[in-house]
């Protein structure tokens, strides 16, 4: 019984310098702004081709953060179903001042969505992307010509809520996505990233919708323990023309 009670305080006094040891969590508080441009035609009834661009800044619209373009083709089951596979290419600004070199990232992409309307006029879309990705390793401004890899799983719920069946008055749109990664270097932040949104979509012109609002982006880096709490202007230009034969 002594030696188990030994045993026992010992253990206790050695997982408290544990935790007293373990950095506490640091919080880091940015604004900044996302444009995007995303453009997906449908060209018959099986297949589409997806195209966008996004630039974000640094405070409202300040100093690049990064900017990325992606492409590639949808598969349509039905209406409502859809499979997709694309490329993207993205540009990490440095965040140390009076560095100039930007990291690369190349990716592979696949996802699934699916769509449906539960009440009148309603539109619900749920998407699922697997990402593979290669990311740049940069140290003291300089390429060290090789790339990290890891995969990315992202789950991204959205609704569209139309205020008024008039079509020239906005609608409320919400989405939650949630990413979680693996890999060798990924030792301390499995979970990613979560971005929440919450703003006003509108139609320019037919096919042509606008976004703008809010977004909540918080990030896990890779210390484990420093996360970025980016509070976010959004705005989203969403062009989808339909080659289809009436």
């Amino acid at each position: 019984m002594r030696k188990l009670l030994c045993f026992y305080i010992g253990f206790t006094v050695l997982c408290s310098n544990l935790l007293a040891q373990a950095p506490s969590k640091i919080i880091n508080h940015q604004t900044q702004t996302w444009l995007g441009y995303i453009q997906n035609i449908r060209v018959n009834n099986k297949w589409g081709i997806a195209a966008d661009v996004h630039y974000r800044t640094n405070e409202i619209m300040g100093s690049t953060n990064f900017f990325i373009i992606r492409g590639g083709v949808n598969y349509f089951v039905n209406n409502q179903l859809s499979l997709g596979l694309a490329y993207g290419r993205m540009w990490v600004a440095p965040t140390v001042k009076g560095f100039h070199t930007y990291a690369k990232e190349n990716r592979i992409i696949s996802q699934v969505q699916f769509t449906s309307e539960p009440y009148k006029g309603v539109k619900l879309t749920q998407r699922l992307r697997d990402e593979f990705r290669w990311q740049e390793n940069i140290a003291k401004d300089t390429s060290l010509g090789s790339y990290r890899f890891s995969q990315r799983f992202r789950y991204q719920l959205s609704a569209i809520i139309p205020f008024s069946s008039k079509k020239n008055i906005p609608s409320l749109s919400v989405a939650d996505e949630l990413s979680v990664q693996f890999g060798k270097e990924i030792v301390n932040n499995t979970f990613d990233q979560n971005r929440f949104f919450i703003g006003l979509r509108e139609t320019l012109f037919p096919r042509m919708n606008v976004e703008l609002g809010y977004m909540l982006l918080y990030q896990q880096k890779a210390s484990g323990y420093q996360y970025d709490e980016n509070n976010t202007l959004r705005l989203f230009v969403t062009y989808s023309p339909d080659l289809r034969k009436k």
